[in-house]
C-alpha cells in the first residue's frame, strides 16, 4: 500500500510540477506528459493495477481519501490556471469555466490508469497523443 501511494503521490507531483510550468505550455501537453509518465512507470512496476488498490483503499481510509482530495485539489487549480490562460488567448473556447474544463481533463488520467490495469497498456498506449491532439 505504501509504495502505491508513494507511486500516485510522485504521479500526481509530476503533473502539478508540468501543469506549473512557464506560460505558454498548453494543458493537453502537461496531461500528455503526465499520461507518458504513467505508460512508463506502468511497463516498470505496475503502476496501474498499483493505483486500483489504493484507489479501492481510499473508500476505506478518510486519511487516504484526505489524501487524495488534497492533491487533485491542488492538481485541479494548477490545471485550471493553465486552462484559463489559453481561453483568454482563445486556444481553448470559453463560456464553460477553466476549473470545469480541468475538472474533466483530469478524468482522463484515472481513466486511462483503469483501462492499462485491466485491459493493459495497448489499449491506451496512444492516449497521450489523442490528449495533445484535443487539447492542443
Amino acid at each position: 500500500m505504501a509504495i502505491a501511494e508513494e507511486n500516485t503521490r510522485e504521479v500526481l507531483a509530476m503533473m502539478h510540477a508540468a501543469t506549473a510550468q512557464p506560460p505558454g505550455r498548453s494543458a493537453g501537453a502537461a496531461l500528455a506528459d503526465a499520461l507518458e509518465v504513467i505508460l512508463a512507470r506502468d511497463s516498470r512496476d505496475g503502476l496501474g493495477g498499483l493505483a486500483l488498490l489504493v484507489w479501492a483503499e481510499a473508500l476505506r481510509s478518510p486519511g487516504l481519501a484526505a489524501q487524495f482530495r488534497d492533491l487533485f485539489a491542488r492538481l485541479r487549480a494548477d490545471l485550471a490556471t493553465v486552462v484559463r490562460e489559453q481561453q483568454r488567448g482563445d486556444e481553448l473556447p470559453g463560456g464553460v469555466s477553466a476549473e470545469a474544463v480541468a475538472t474533466v481533463m483530469l478524468s482522463v488520467v484515472p481513466g486511462c490508469m483503469l483501462q492499462l490495469a485491466l485491459t493493459g497498456p495497448e489499449a491506451v498506449s496512444e492516449a497521450p497523443r489523442a490528449v495533445r491532439a484535443l487539447w492542443p
